[in-house]
């Protein structure tokens, strides 16, 4: 379902039933809810508020596990400081449970940038993430915490 309610609010949201089966018996089948959702807020009409959703299932790259249901929660701000200054915050949490091992891993990640528009075909962009990631279970991945600073120049025609 799309939809917009005036100039305020707009979004799409998906919902259904997801089913994998492999042709080996050894992973079994994964099955549940899923969904997509997106959501926009214009408070007003320098910001954007953006909520996201998701659950799917992914294939997995570990050993015994022929994928997992991942879930995903978002929520992002852009506000236009200047004409040319845009400043970005956001929020993203995922968990992905493993199916045929014992693992579930859970990661959030933390952003803040900005867009610098030189003209209306080159930007500079700085952005700032922060990503945490603790897994469980007897097949554990691993515990991790890394910070990137990201510097972009972009162009569009």
């Amino acid at each position: 379902v799309n939809f917009e309610l005036g100039a305020v609010v707009r979004g799409e949201v998906a919902v259904g039933y997801i089913s994998q089966s492999f042709d080996n018996a050894v992973y079994g089948d994964i099955h549940g809810f899923g969904s997509r959702t997106q959501v926009e807020w214009f408070p007003t009409e320098l910001t954007t508020i953006t909520a996201t959703a998701a659950r799917g299932i992914e294939d997995a790259g570990v050993v015994g596990a022929g994928g997992y249901l991942s879930t995903d929660f978002g929520l992002s701000v852009d506000h236009e400081l200047l004409r040319n200054v845009i400043l970005s915050a956001s929020v993203k949490h995922a968990n992905d449970d493993y199916n045929g091992i014992d693992r579930e891993d859970n990661r959030t990640e933390f952003a803040l940038g900005g867009n610098y528009l030189v003209n209306r075909n080159l930007g500079l962009t700085v952005r700032y993430y922060r990503t945490k990631q603790s897994s469980d279970g007897t097949s554990s991945g691993p515990n991790y915490t890394v910070d990137r600073v990201v510097l972009s120049l972009t162009t569009q025609f």
